[in-house]
C-alpha cells in the first residue's frame, strides 16, 4: 500500500520562471505601447482643439472687424447729419443777428450779466 500512496501523492509542480517573466515583459511592453498611442492621440487632439480655437478666434476677429466698420460708418453718418444741423442753426442765428443787431447785443449782455452774477456767488 505504501507504493500506492507514493503514486497518489501529489508531485510538487515546478513552475518555470522564464515564461512568467516573458509574459510580464510582454504585458509591460503592451502597456508602454498603449501609453505611447495615448500620448500621440492626446497630442493630436490638442492640435485639433488648437486649430479649431484658432479658426473660431479668426472668425470672431473678422466679425468684430465688420461690426466696428459698420459702427464707424454709422457714426460718420450721424456726425454728418449733426454738422448739417449746426450749419443751418448757425445760418439762422447769423440771419437773426443781422436783422436785429441791437436785440442780439442786449441778449448777449443779459446772458453775460447772469453768468457773472451766478459765478460770483460761489
Amino acid at each position: 500500500m505504501s507504493s500506492d500512496k507514493s503514486d497518489i501523492a501529489p508531485q510538487s509542480a515546478k513552475i518555470d520562471p522564464v515564461p512568467l517573466e516573458k509574459e510580464h515583459d510582454m504585458q509591460a511592453s503592451d502597456i508602454e505601447t498603449e501609453m505611447q498611442k495615448l500620448r500621440s492621440d492626446i497630442a493630436a487632439l490638442a492640435k485639433t482643439v488648437a486649430a479649431v480655437g484658432a479658426d473660431t478666434a479668426g472668425a470672431y476677429r473678422a466679425k468684430a472687424g465688420e461690426v466696428a466698420s459698420d459702427a464707424i460708418e454709422a457714426s460718420k453718418g450721424v456726425l454728418e447729419c449733426a454738422r448739417k444741423d449746426f450749419e443751418l442753426l448757425e445760418k439762422d442765428v447769423v440771419t437773426r443777428i443781422r436783422t436785429r443787431p441791437l436785440l442780439a447785443l442786449g441778449l448777449a449782455a443779459a446772458v453775460g450779466f447772469l453768468l457773472a452774477h451766478a459765478s460770483s456767488r460761489r
